[in-house]
């Protein structure tokens, strides 16, 4: 084995009621309809698709872009009063970053996931310096194929604290 990815929501963190509770407001706030098997569709979307959803679905008159930023503002809040880790998340980063490089996969927003890095007190566990991924993407550029890709999987696994 070479490196371990961890996934944000579901392996580190019990997110889908937080996310939930946080659209569900922001849907009765603004007059949205919310449809029964609403939660269940929006499982796994990334923001782009769940916040069109929230438009399109829902009902909401904002563009996407809003409503994908105030769902992400409730949850920073949400997650500053209360991170919502699994039992046995952190230690288990610990045991295995002690044996393996470390990578985080996520559809959550990049400041969701710096937030949490950061107030679990694991940022430090999952990137890579700016200037690697730098160096990286440019020498990436001397081959073939979508360098943009790999720079931007490379910027997700980078926490911005600690650096």
């Amino acid at each position: 084995m070479e490196a371990v990815v961890f996934d944000l929501d579901g392996v580190l963190l019990d997110t889908e009621e937080v996310w939930d509770e946080a659209r569900r407001q922001i849907a009765a706030e603004r007059g949205g309809r919310w449809p029964e098997d609403a939660q269940r569709a929006m499982m796994g979307m990334s923001s782009p698709e769940w916040s069109r959803y929230m438009h399109d679905v829902v009902g909401l008159a904002e563009r996407p872009e809003e409503i994908s930023a105030e769902v992400v503002a409730r949850l920073e809040t949400l997650y500053h009063e209360r991170l919502p880790l699994i039992d046995g998340a952190i230690e288990a980063v610990l045991r295995i970053g002690s044996r393996w490089p470390l990578a985080i996969a996520s559809s959550s927003n990049r400041p969701l996931i710096d937030l949490v890095l950061d107030r679990a007190g694991l940022a430090d566990r999952f990137g890579m310096k700016p200037n690697t991924v730098r160096l990286i993407f440019l020498l990436s550029c001397l081959l073939p194929g979508p360098q943009f890709v790999v720079y931007l999987v490379l910027w997700v696994m980078m926490p911005k604290a600690g650096y």
